[in-house]
């Protein structure tokens, strides 16, 4: 079932609750290619139906069983014609219960396409294009079926100016070819296309643009609209006191769509370009810098290149202040995140930052493993180098942070002055587990007469297990 007509169902089906006993008028017969389809939901309901087939008499004794009953009948009785042309013949069933017909009213009753297609419309595709599409309703230019159509495509039904220009009438795609780059701009002044333009927009991602201007101010405006939007959105709809005066989106549905289009311009790899280019500039015109957004708000956007470096900061203190390994993992996610497949120092700076916390965690890991048992010499061994979690992992994440930090060149900001911190502390850390490791082993090494038991000597390995081979 269309939108439209799952409306005009969820329009009968009250009135039925409300009621009981519902005669419906339908004299252009706008409804009677859905009829069958409106049965089998008024069954589903438990709404009884009968309706007109030249009959009068015929459709009162089809009514007549359902009245017998104390309580009001679950009934909807259709009848293709004017309530006018019926010379009363069912003004008993009207008095029973009430009439929905073209032009009734309180409005709820009101059956009218062109009212019906408008109220079920303005979700799909704004209060503006709703109305436009219910004056040709009332021109005789749309049916039933064409309205439910209309809002299976949601927001591409254009004039078709648009779709000339850009040679789609899908807004996704518009709005895309139109953020990427000046190359419709004259097409939009000279076909006087910028209107109808700002009309799509504004249905599809609720963005309100003046249909005067140059086309690169509406850009600015636009994609700062969907950055804003964006943003917001994936702050749980919470609007940070820096955007309280920018223009966002009014609604859920109409953020999540704005999310939707600044996601795919970020993932398309011929339009992540432009995307940086218009986020850079918007997050220095917003001042996003300063907003004050939590580690957990943080952690999902991808808009700001700018919340990427306070999110790697807030990491950064996090790994200094606690172990936690939902840290760790956002600092190995936010590796193959847009910023940091964008530019390469800043999946640099992640990896640094994460071998730096992994660093911390096994020299946490091993120093508590230390102090819970007296082990000797083989199961000191035998913990360093075998099992799932071997305690040489302390080495080789040492090793990884060493190299990465000497191949990033870290400039005198805040923000490395934070990483170089953590750095120094990881390097501390590992130094303290690794002496205390050498320490404990070389006691125990000495009090087992130097024999590790169960343990392949490496002057054994060739004799072993090479010779035989070869």
């Amino acid at each position: 079932m269309g939108v439209v007509t799952d409306y005009l169902f969820s329009l009968l089906d009250k009135q039925v609750e409300h009621h009981g006993l519902v005669v419906w008028y339908d004299p252009e017969k706008d409804y009677a290619a859905a009829l069958q389809e409106l049965q089998t939901r008024f069954a589903e309901h438990g709404i009884a139906y009968a309706a007109y087939n030249g009959s009068f008499f015929a459709l009162r004794h089809t009514v007549e069983p359902h009245l017998l009953g104390l309580e009001p009948p679950r009934l909807i009785v259709y009848v293709p014609l004017s309530q006018t042309d019926t010379d009363s013949a069912l003004v008993e069933l009207e008095c029973a219960g009430v009439v929905v017909q073209p032009g009734q009213q309180p409005p709820t009753r009101n059956t009218r396409l062109a009212i019906v297609g408008r109220n079920a419309l303005t979700e799909v595709l704004g209060e503006e294009m709703a109305s436009k599409i219910e004056k040709q309703i009332e021109q005789g230019k749309l049916s039933l079926a064409d309205l439910d159509a209309i809002a299976d495509k949601g927001g591409e039904i254009t004039e078709g100016v648009t779709t000339v220009i850009f040679g789609s009438g899908n807004p996704q795609e518009v709005a895309l070819l139109f953020l990427k780059s000046d190359s419709f701009d004259q097409d939009l002044l000279d076909k006087n296309a910028l209107p109808e333009l700002a009309l799509l927009l504004r249905s599809a991602f609720g963005a309100d643009l003046p249909n005067d201007g140059a086309p690169s101010t509406q850009r600015r405006r636009f994609a700062r609209y969907i950055l804003a939007s964006d943003l917001v959105h994936h702050l749980d709809g919470a609007v940070p006191e820096a955007l309280q005066s920018v223009p966002i989106a009014s609604n859920e549905r109409m953020r999540k769509a704005c999310a939707h289009l600044a996601r795919d311009w970020r993932l398309h790899l011929d339009l992540r370009a432009s995307y940086a280019e218009q986020a850079q500039f918007i997050e220095k015109e917003l001042s996003i810098e300063q907003l004050d957004v939590s580690l957990e708000q943080t952690a999902t956007p991808d808009t700001f290149l700018v919340l990427e470096r306070n999110l790697q900061l807030k990491v950064i203190e996090a790994l200094l202040s606690r172990e936690d390994p939902k840290i760790l993992a956002l600092a190995q996610q936010r590796q193959s995140h847009f910023w940091a497949g964008l530019r390469g120092e800043v999946q640099a700076e992640w990896a640094l930052i994460e071998t730096s916390g992994l660093v911390l965690q096994e020299a946490s890991r091993i120093e508590r493993e230390l102090k819970a048992a007296k082990l000797d010499a083989t199961h000191l061994f035998q913990a360093y180098v075998e099992g799932e979690a071997p305690w040489c992992l302390l080495d080789t994440h040492h090793r990884h942070m060493e190299r990465r930090h000497h191949e990033l060149d870290l400039s005198f900001n805040n923000r490395h002055q934070a990483l170089q911190k953590l750095i120094a502390r990881s390097r501390s850390r590992y130094m303290e587990v690794v002496a205390m490791l050498a320490e404990r082993f070389s006691e125990a090494y000495q009090r087992a007469d130097f024999q590790l038991d169960n343990t392949v000597r490496q002057t054994e390995i060739y004799d072993r297990y090479v010779r035989p081979i070869l």
